[in-house]
């Protein structure tokens, strides 16, 4: 349960930067990128919501990978939409959500194999 804390109390602290930065950048005028953090804290809120989850069902290590594995998988298939029509603004959107799943995961196996 050690491992949990401290993987909840990581990934809280990835948020708050990332909503920090939103914060920040929305009042310096950078619309765009004040997004992207906008979009990388609502991933990192998903995560978080599925901590409990993944206590409740037993196995936190193995449902919390389940997690990790399949709430991505339509944004790697939007991903691949938006390659083909051209979309390059949600390409970068699906992009984001995708680069901070893979934080959040690579954030996991260091909490977790250490």
């Amino acid at each position: 349960m050690k491992n949990v804390e401290e993987f909840k109390s990581k990934l809280t602290e990835l948020n708050n930067i990332a909503k920090e930065k939103n914060n920040r950048l929305r009042e310096e005028g950078f619309e765009d990128e004040s997004l992207f953090e906008k979009i990388k804290s609502n991933v990192y809120e998903i995560f978080l919501q599925m901590i409990p989850v993944s206590v409740k069902k037993g196995n936190f290590s193995e449902e919390f990978l389940k997690f990790l594995e399949r709430i991505p998988m339509n944004w790697y298939e939007a991903l691949e939409k938006a390659k083909t029509s051209g979309d390059f603004e949600q390409e970068q959107f699906e992009n984001i959500k995708i680069q901070a799943k893979v934080e959040i995961e690579s954030l996991f196996y260091k909490v977790f194999e250490s």
